[in-house]
């Protein structure tokens, strides 16, 4: 919350609510719609007046009273005061082009070891090729390692068994 302090200095301010209490009580008020012709012979009347008054108990106390005449006031309505809200500007910053960053094209992960393969693998690859109609080159290919069948197949071949495959055209 921001609290804000205003200071006013008036120094005739008690000769002025002086003035304006004298003119209260001889019922000299100004409606505030009157026009300016209007007011010029009221302030008139309020300098004549203001020469006749009786006297101040303000005056009788030693206080002195403002040469200047009385001027009539208008009613002001009450209107609530809102706290100022003070927005602090953001610091300027200039925007900063950023270059488009060139990331490097991921190399595929290079295996350490010998891939491991399984029967089923090697069996979905041997039926692609099938499919292909490289049935006599993998049947040459099985004959190649002593057996029939796939599930004939010595697991540790498996590696060997997944290159030659590979080398008829197989996806392994």
């Amino acid at each position: 919350m921001l609290e804000m302090k205003i200071t006013i200095a008036a120094p005739d301010l008690a000769a002025a609510i002086n003035n304006l209490a004298v003119a209260l009580a001889n019922g000299n008020t100004v409606p505030a719609e009157k026009p300016a012709k209007a007011e010029k012979q009221t302030e008139a009347k309020d300098a004549a007046q203001q020469a006749q008054a009786p006297v101040n108990p303000m005056q009788a106390t030693g206080a002195p009273l403002s040469a200047t005449p009385a001027q009539t006031v208008a009613p002001v309505a009450n209107v609530p005061v809102a706290p100022a809200v003070v927005q602090q500007a953001a610091p300027a910053v200039a925007p900063v082009a950023q270059a488009p960053v060139a990331q490097a094209p991921v190399a595929p992960a290079v295996p350490t070891g010998a891939p491991t393969y399984t029967l089923e693998m090697i069996a979905r690859a041997g039926t692609a090729l099938v499919d292909a109609g490289k049935m006599d080159a993998l049947c040459g290919l099985l004959a190649k390692y002593g057996v029939e069948a796939l599930t004939a197949l010595d697991p540790a071949q498996y590696g060997n068994f997944a290159n030659d495959l590979r080398a008829l055209g197989a996806q392994i």
